[in-house]
């Protein structure tokens, strides 16, 4: 894992957060197809209130601390070499979300129902770390909510892990009347969770993010089949579309850098995982020609927005600001003229720039907004 002291040097810039706090909840072993109106009804209205698909993607190997370690250092298994799915024992993590959050001063806070999950808990980089004593979800639920209600313990981003529909599923089997109890009980805890957020008037603020990290089929997980790949991914609160179906193919790793964008923070450059930025109500768009990640400045990140678009398919803001030598397209040659002007001293991207506003871009391919903020 790359030392956090490289960050700086390179990561992307962002705009400005989207969120004052951020909640990740992770349903151990849900399965896309468990997430109905009659069964999880907390979720179901997360889902209709927010951004989601029910097609999101575990990471192989299918196992538990896998993909939580993905979930939370944007990396897949293969990079981060975390495969197997026995206690890992003393092993500790670098380079996860939480301890990016810390190292910025924010408040981070774990909680956790499965001891085996601890390797997520690096020493000096949590504010409050709880494992449930029993493997109780609610007891890890609870610790939650007490920090909740002290705005001297309130965290700007906590991590909830909740045990109970993949202990039934491997004790009972997958969508057997006891796991189906075991989701209707997480889906519970979801709903206390977000009906104490809004009586103390911090929903507005906070982006929840929800979703599993695996599903599972018979009693087991290991295979790779859509039952045991597919995972529901939700987000909701703050600055999130409602109602929103994503359109993209989401990831488990992606949820890292979903939560730094939504935080402000930088994505370093070393997360494999993509911001499922589709997800927030759109900003206006910036016009500043070659500011393609729309951050109010020009560096190695627009390059790096504009590769991603035309080698993944990712989108932007303003694609007008991303055609830098305003030939009246996004192509190759954009990335290459920004790049040779940033480390070559090349010619720089046509108007406007250097400053917003000193040229239009208005009728140029499609952009929200063609005018400066």
């Amino acid at each position: 894992m790359p030392a956090l002291t490289a960050l700086a040097l390179f990561s992307l810039a962002l705009d400005a957060a989207a969120a004052e706090r951020v909640l990740v909840v992770s349903i151990d072993g849900l399965r896309s197809d468990a997430v109905t109106v009659e069964l999880t009804p907390s979720l179901a209205g997360l889902k209709a209130r927010g951004a989601s698909t029910l097609g999101a993607e575990s990471l192989e190997p299918t196992f538990t601390i896998p993909n939580h370690v993905s979930m939370l250092t944007g990396l897949t298994p293969a990079a981060h070499g975390i495969t197997a799915a026995d206690d890992p024992g003393d092993l500790v993590v670098d380079g996860t979300i939480l301890e990016l959050a810390h190292a910025r001063g924010l408040k981070t806070a774990l909680y956790l129902s499965k001891a085996k999950l601890r390797l997520l808990a690096k020493p000096g980089a949590l504010d409050r770390y709880v494992v449930s004593a029993q493997g109780a979800s609610s007891e890890a639920a609870g610790a939650l909510l007490q920090d909740l209600e002290d705005p001297a313990a309130r965290w700007h981003l906590a991590f909830l892990h909740i045990a109970e529909p993949d202990a039934a599923g491997h004790g009972h089997q997958w969508m057997s009347p006891e796991y189906l109890e075991a989701v209707r009980e997480a889906d519970r805890l979801v709903g206390r969770i977000v009906g104490r957020l809004e009586e103390l008037g911090l929903r507005a603020g906070t982006l929840l993010i929800v979703l599993a990290d695996h599903g599972g089929a018979g009693s087991g997980h290991a295979s790779p089949v859509p039952e045991v790949r597919r995972v529901p991914w939700i987000a909701t609160g703050a600055r999130v579309r409602g109602g929103a179906a994503i359109g993209r193919r989401v990831h488990v790793h992606d949820t890292a850098p979903t939560v730094l964008r939504a935080l402000g923070l930088e994505i370093p450059l070393w997360m494999e995982g993509a911001a499922v930025d589709e997800v927030f109500e759109a900003a206006a768009a910036r016009a500043l020609r070659g500011d393609a990640d729309s951050s109010g400045a020009i560096g190695l990140g627009d390059a790096l927005a504009l590769l991603r678009r035309l080698f993944a398919g990712e989108g932007m803001p303003c694609a007008a600001a991303g055609d830098v030598n305003a030939d009246g397209a996004v192509n190759l040659t954009d990335p290459i003229h920004l790049l040779g002007h940033l480390f070559r001293g090349g010619p720089p991207p046509a108007q406007p720039y250097p400053e917003c506003g000193a040229g239009s871009m208005e009728d140029e391919l499609e952009c929200a907004r063609g005018v400066c903020p």
